[in-house]
């Protein structure tokens, strides 16, 4: 018996770590391009801490290379260069890192930002905004980051552990409207969570914070009224959508297509939420027979309960600088 606890809390350590760096690890690579003049820099932000250059940048044989310097901090690499550039050719750029590039150019005081999935591709310095394609590389980016932030997903679980099923649509309208507006405001300049003290580390601990709080109430085995049920979903989606908007503000969004990227973002993540809770439910309907939902629900509450506490804690050092 003693060898099968341990057995199953060493299976909820690697998941929990696993899990844990996917909670955190949300966002493309990253490539700042300013052009003022003659001078192009590139400012390159990957989610690596080796030592190796994870961008190599071929220029024309003209240009020259002032300055080139590497740094880490909290698991991302940080690389920057300087140029003199003597003509506007496409820059080439080869990543070693598997992630998609945010690329953001700016030009002439106007931001055009757009995503890279390739691990080679060509900068071209006269890029301009295509709308269509902003529309798919936000609505793409809003569902690839619901999908894989795993403490977003564990909360909208919770949610469906604490309402009655005639709830459940009232419920996750409540979150979806919640974290909509805070995502929008943040976003759009009317609501920076920098200026209220809370820096994105803040913010994520706040939500592991809401999620550790859900997950008590999941094991109370309590079904909540839909005005409470909605009014708890509402709360804590302001403060998930202000993590949705840290992705946002991190890659940028295009100027002459901001409320488009915008749009198109948000429509992904509801879109990739409303396919996981469908899979939930569909599951629940295969299982429901052998499992009964108080069981689960325990089972439940105490799986989300331990990540959320592990992120409590890990993200809680982070402020502290400890990690």
């Amino acid at each position: 018996m003693r060898f099968r606890n341990l057995k199953s809390a060493f299976v909820f350590i690697a998941l929990s770590s696993m899990l844990s760096g996917f909670a955190h690890d949300k966002s493309p690579n990253t490539l700042v391009i300013t052009i003022e003049g003659q001078t192009v820099s590139v400012y390159g932000k990957s989610f690596s801490t080796s030592t190796l250059s994870n961008f190599e940048i071929k220029t024309e044989a003209s240009w020259m290379l002032e300055k080139n310097n590497t740094s880490t901090f909290q698991n991302q690499q940080i690389e920057e260069w300087f140029y003199t550039k003597t003509s506007d050719h496409p820059i080439e750029i080869e990543s070693n890192n598997r992630r998609s590039t945010s690329i953001q150019l700016f030009r002439n005081g106007e931001l055009v930002t757009w995503l890279v999935p390739k691990n080679h591709f060509k900068v071209d310095l006269q890029q301009e905004v295509n709308t269509t394609n902003v529309i798919q590389e936000y609505l793409l980016l809003g569902i690839e980051h619901i999908l894989i932030g795993f403490d977003h997903l564990l909360f909208a679980l919770g949610l469906l552990f604490i309402v009655r099923a005639k709830s459940i649509l009232w419920t996750i309208t409540g979150f979806t409207v919640a974290h909509s507006i805070t995502l929008g405001l943040a976003v759009s300049g009317w609501l920076v969570p920098i200026s209220l003290g809370l820096s994105a580390i803040w913010v994520e601990a706040m939500i592991a914070g809401s999620i550790l709080i859900l997950a008590l109430e999941m094991r109370k085995g309590t079904k909540h009224s839909t005005p409470r049920a909605v009014t708890i979903a509402f709360v804590f989606g302001l403060l998930h959508g202000l993590g949705f908007a840290g992705v946002l503000q991190e890659l940028g969004l295009p100027d002459s297509a901001f409320w488009q990227a915008l749009i198109s973002f948000n429509i992904g993540v509801e879109l990739g939420q409303l396919f996981f809770i469908a899979i939930l439910i569909l599951l629940y309907q295969l299982i429901k027979k052998t499992v009964s939902i108080e069981k689960l629900s325990v089972a439940m509450s105490i799986l989300v309960g331990g990540l959320a506490a592990l992120w409590c804690i890990e993200r809680t050092l982070l402020l502290a600088n400890l990690i």
